[in-house]
């Protein structure tokens, strides 16, 4: 039986983070035969939307999107936001699914966050402790 594969973005500025999240997928696929991990990083909105450009031209279908809140900006100046880059991922991409990281905590902006994007997990990295 041939391993289901996940091509998986990981849009965070932080290094710590992104390759936190890359060691835990090679875990997890190490574990899991069923499962493989196809995993592209970016460090700001204006890679992280040449990552989902990439996407749309080809023809794999599972998609994961670890997404942070607070990205450096895309040089056009369009792209404001991971929260921007999180619905323009939606939208294109349909099949995405997404998992919002940050280190956001007020309840008006979360609440926001949730509601535009409606990711399919959230992380406040706050919470995030190394034991």
């Amino acid at each position: 039986m041939n391993p289901k594969k996940y091509f998986v973005f990981i849009i965070d500025d932080h290094p710590l983070i992104t390759e936190a999240y890359v060691t835990a997928l090679k875990y997890y696929s190490r574990h899991n035969e069923n499962i493989t991990f196809s995993i592209d990083t970016a460090h700001d909105c204006n890679s992280g939307s040449q990552l989902i450009n990439r996407a749309l031209k080809s023809d794999k279908h599972s998609y994961i999107l670890f997404l942070d809140i607070n990205l450096p900006k895309s040089k056009d100046g369009k792209i404001l936001s991971g929260e921007d880059l999180g619905l323009l991922a939606k939208q294109q991409l349909p099949n995405l699914k997404i998992i919002v990281s940050t280190t956001l905590n007020n309840n008006y902006r979360v609440h926001s966050l949730l509601k535009s994007i409606n990711p399919e997990g959230f992380l406040i990295k706050n919470d995030i402790t190394p034991l």
